[in-house]
């Protein structure tokens, strides 16, 4: 089993510069744990998870790029589950996020 076999869901990322609360409705109601946040060419550059969001929800004027974590872990689509369970188990990840191939479309 590999990366593209469990993290199947579409990934709804958001850009550095999306507001905050716009993120929150989108982890809301895709029932996401965390959004990659990515730049041009689809550099990420962040995750923001549920944890960051309760952190900066105090913070009226808290932008993305303020809450996000980082550095982003990233693995191919072709990384196998055992080295994704432990990156993740031994880094205390809850999301990971998936690069995908590029193909030359969005």
């Amino acid at each position: 089993m590999h990366a593209r076999d469990i993290l199947s869901r579409p990934e709804v990322p958001v850009r550095p510069e999306t507001p905050l609360t716009e993120a929150i409705e989108q982890l809301i109601e895709d029932g996401f744990a965390a959004l990659s946040v990515v730049a041009d060419r689809d550099q990420v550059v962040g995750m923001l998870s549920e944890s960051e969001v309760l952190a900066a929800s105090s913070a009226v004027d808290t932008s993305i790029v303020d809450a996000v974590t980082v550095p982003v872990e990233v693995v191919r689509p072709g990384t196998g589950m055992s080295t994704i369970a432990h990156r993740m188990l031994s880094a205390g990840l809850r999301s990971i996020r998936s690069r995908r191939t590029h193909t030359g479309s969005r």
